[in-house]
This record gives structure tokens, C-alpha cells and sequence, in this order.
């Protein structure tokens, strides 16, 4: 049994584990720290993706207005859940970089194991990883 006998999902998950392991882990203790529930990592989330600087989105407009639309239900999650702390909200949000710390990481992996050539890849991963890296 060798690596690439592995399906790719699991290659993959190998790769990602290990490489993400340290961003993980901040993150990990960043949530506990904060107390940071399911509802709240779904918003956090949720924020994280439509804050995107993806140049292929075709109505920012739009987008930002979800965003707006998104941290407002957050400040008011927050202020109906803990309204004797009103920077929960703001501390939450500081959790973000986080986020996207984990998922750049993983993809500077991918596209590490890449153009390595070492590991055959998905060609429609390949094209998403290419697209990602690609946008500035």
C-alpha cells in the first residue's frame, strides 16, 4: 500500500491535515478562548466566504450587501445573546484571519504538491486551485 494508492479525497485530507495542522490549531484555541458555539462559527463563516477577493464575482454589490446583511445578524446575535458584553461581536470578527489563514495555507499545499508534479490531482481540482491562485 502506498500514498498514491490512496483515493485522492484521502491524499488530500493527508496533505491538508499536516500542513494546516498549526493554523488549525490556533484557530482551534481561538474558538475555545472566545466560547464560539455552532451559530456563531456558521455566521463567522458565512462572513468569511462573501468576503471574498475572488475577481470572479460578477455583482460585488450585491455580494457586499450580503456581508453587510451578515455582520449585522451577528451584532445582533450577540447584543440579544450578551448584551453585558457589546465587544463580543468585534472580538468574534477578529477570528476571521484566522479563517482565511487555514484555507490559504491549504491551497499554497495543493498548489505546492502541484507543480511538484509528484501527485496526479483531479484535473477539475486542478483548475479550481489554478483559478484560485491565479486571482489577485
Amino acid at each position: 500500500m502506498s500514498f498514491l494508492s490512496l483515493s485522492l479525497a484521502d491524499q488530500m485530507s493527508v496533505l491538508q491535515a499536516d500542513r494546516a495542522k498549526s493554523a488549525s490549531s490556533q484557530l482551534a484555541f481561538a474558538f475555545k478562548v472566545h466560547c464560539i458555539d455552532r451559530e456563531e462559527f456558521v455566521m463567522l463563516k458565512t462572513i468569511a466566504l462573501t468576503n471574498s477577493d475572488s475577481v470572479y464575482i460578477e455583482d460585488m454589490e450585491a455580494v457586499q450587501k450580503l456581508r453587510d446583511l451578515l455582520h449585522q445578524a451577528l451584532l445582533e446575535l450577540e447584543c440579544q445573546r450578551r448584551p453585558d458584553d457589546p465587544q463580543r461581536a468585534g472580538r468574534l470578527l477578529l477570528t476571521l484571519p484566522l479563517l482565511r489563514q487555514t484555507a490559504g495555507r491549504a491551497l499554497t499545499t495543493f498548489y505546492s504538491i502541484k507543480t511538484r508534479g509528484g501527485v496526479p490531482m483531479h484535473k477539475l481540482f486542478l483548475e479550481m486551485l489554478e483559478a484560485m491562485m491565479d486571482s489577485p
